[in-house]
């Protein structure tokens, strides 16, 4: 546990304002990277950034110090990412078509940003669980005790969610016309 931010949490939670400002300065690159990975875009992850930090400053007294102020925010960045993603989903079920045959721009991307936009329309197939999962486990890095501590989940079942998210992933790529694209950034990205 960081000393300086238990002093920060302190004097937020004594009245003072502006300390929490430090915390956002400190956390704020680190936050806007997991929650990247629910987001359609930059504006939304940075959307999702501040809603984790307003929900932070909101939940600050039932911080109880047991393990570094990051994690705790983390666990938020999490549950404010999956609560996302259900809400994705669920408009999804209810779209327009209107203007569906309008002609659409492309914008000319780079081969990482490519591979980013595969990979995210991959984690897109998934319900909001499984997507949290493969991100946790992937692009943050962390190990599958780590991932079942931060979800309140036992150990088995996040092994149980990768495999499943993984097959699920395999068979959309098999049947998919961009099979050949799809492959290339799992190989690199996931399985």
């Amino acid at each position: 546990m960081d000393d300086i931010d238990c002093e920060i949490i302190k004097s937020c939670l004594s009245g003072d304002v502006d300390a929490y400002s430090a915390l956002i300065d400190k956390y704020q690159q680190q936050i806007y990277k997991q929650v990247f990975w629910y987001a359609e875009n930059h504006q939304t992850a940075e959307e999702l950034t501040h809603e984790v930090f307003v929900q932070g400053y909101l939940s600050l007294d039932k911080y109880q110090a047991k393990a570094p102020f990051i994690h705790w925010l983390r666990k938020i960045a999490s549950n404010i990412g999956c609560r996302h993603i259900k809400e994705i989903q669920k408009m999804r079920k209810h779209f327009s078509i209107e203007g569906w045959d309008a002609p659409v721009e492309e914008p000319q991307e780079s081969a990482a940003d490519e591979a980013s936009s595969i990979l995210k329309e991959l984690l897109g197939i998934l319900n909001a669980e499984d997507r949290m999962v493969l991100t946790l486990l992937y692009v943050e890095g962390l190990s599958v005790k780590e991932i079942a501590s931060r979800m309140s989940w036992n150990i088995g079942m996040v092994k149980m969610r990768v495999f499943r998210a993984k097959n699920k992933i395999k068979k959309h790529v098999r049947y998919s016309d961009k099979r050949d694209d799809y492959e290339a950034v799992i190989n690199f990205c996931l399985l």
